[in-house]
């Protein structure tokens, strides 16, 4: 059994009991097994004990003068930021009633007075590690869920991050009476720097592409990457000639590395905007415009040439 002086934190456990003995008691043998043990001798101490730190578990007395422990756990389990707390009842004695009444309150395990030291462990044990399994199973979902709306490469979001975050800021703007600018960009030649220069140099071409429109966009503004070298940008609360002088920054900034990496880059870019091009509602909409016009931007260079 791991003891308290082998220094290990295990966890920090709120135990709730008016009888002193009994909180010495708990504290004795899990403070042993190297929990970390607070006490708390009513219901009223106890929901103050977990505001000021939450902790990782709790044992909670039944029978306790003012709110009893099933009033104490139904009012953990009915606030957001303690309901996912664990809560073992403790009692010297309890029907199938009360253990019913106990589960709906919310609590996930009971145990009988007098204590027996490997039960109360034991149980402690159990709940902890299903606890810790599943805050993991939750930060593995959340980053999972980020790395299905991020571009890997780039950073920035991917086109299905990118089309629910904009439908969202979108609709919010519109409710709000406020004009929305998307641009729609492609790099020039992408195709040519890959030919030339490989694939690796061309997938730095995409980041310096994304660092450079991050540095410029402000951090508010959505970025994403559409696929291949097509880049898209949300911008809430500019109008044209706001998005313009931004892109004429953006442009400086390709100017300005240009004879780095043995090759140029450069972006093509069409803009609408939600307050001006009233064919054009809806999100895919207003991409698809802009692509049409960074299209004919990039025509119009080629033209020159």
């Amino acid at each position: 059994m791991m003891t308290a002086s082998q220094g290990k934190f295990r966890g920090d456990i709120l135990v709730v009991d008016d009888t002193k003995a009994n909180l010495k008691l708990l504290m004795a043998v899990l403070g042993g097994a190297g929990y970390r043990v607070r006490p708390a001798t009513d219901g009223e101490l106890a929901l103050r004990s977990v505001r000021a730190k939450r902790p990782d578990l709790i044992l909670l007395d039944v029978k306790m003068p003012g709110i009893d422990g099933y009033e104490v756990c139904r009012r953990l389990k009915a606030d957001e930021d303690t309901s996912s707390i664990p809560v073992i009842f403790i009692s010297a004695s309890v029907d199938n009633n009360g253990r019913v009444m106990g589960f709906e309150a919310g609590g996930v395990d009971f145990i009988t007075k007098p204590f027996s030291s490997a039960e109360v462990l034991a149980r402690v044990d159990t709940h902890l590690s299903l606890r810790h399994a599943q805050v993991e199973l939750e930060r593995r979902a959340v980053e999972l869920r980020d790395m299905a709306e991020t571009d890997e490469l780039t950073g920035l979001l991917n086109r299905r991050g990118f089309m629910l975050l904009g439908d969202n800021a979108l609709r919010a703007a519109a409710a709000s009476g406020v004009s929305v600018a998307v641009m729609y960009a492609d790099i020039d030649g992408m195709k040519e720097i890959n030919d030339t220069h490989g694939h690796s140099v061309g997938d730095e071409a995409l980041r310096e592409t994304a660092a450079i429109l991050r540095e410029w966009f402000r951090s508010s503004d959505l970025l994403g990457r559409m696929g291949g070298d097509e880049f898209a940008a949300l911008a809430v609360g500019i109008g044209e000639r706001g998005m313009h002088s931004l892109l004429c920054r953006v442009d400086a900034g390709f100017s300005a590395r240009e004879a780095e990496g043995g090759y140029p880059l450069a972006l093509s870019t069409g803009v609408t905007y939600s307050e001006t091009d009233a064919g054009a509602s809806s999100l895919e909409q207003l991409l698809e415009l802009a692509d049409e016009r960074m299209y004919a931007a990039k025509q119009a260079k080629r033209d020159k040439k």
